[in-house]
């Protein structure tokens, strides 16, 4: 078994559930850690104690919507979020805020630009 080609493409990541706005999100904890000045980078690269619950999931994002929550993923996968349409850009600041994203012209996209520039100015 040592050297078989099945063993060698196993995939030893730990996959974690997240719970956000009562939806569950299963995620590899590795991608938060290249973002280690964030929240969720901080939360899942260090040692500090993160103590999931009774079924092993981590409440994460305390009055972030799932779908901003989902977007936000997109920024430790790919680098960028995109607000989704039916969201207020100031809603999404609110939740980079939150979680330590950096709320900029390299993370954000929008299709409002005109809510998102003015997000920009009141930073």
């Amino acid at each position: 078994f040592k050297n078989s080609p099945a063993r060698n493409n196993i995939h030893t990541s730990t996959n974690i559930t997240l719970i956000v706005d009562d939806t569950r999100f299963v995620v590899d904890p590795e991608i938060f850690k290249q973002h280690s000045n964030t929240m969720l980078g901080r939360m899942f690269s260090s040692t500090l104690e993160n103590k999931p619950n009774e079924n092993g999931e981590y409440s994460v994002a305390y009055g972030v919507s799932s779908t901003i929550f989902r977007a936000i993923l997109d920024f430790y996968k790919h680098g960028i979020i995109k607000c989704p349409p039916n969201v207020p850009i100031k809603e999404l600041k609110e939740a980079c805020d939150y979680l330590l994203i950096p709320f900029d012209g390299n993370t954000i996209r929008s299709y409002d630009l005109s809510s998102l520039l003015n997000e920009y100015i009141s930073i």
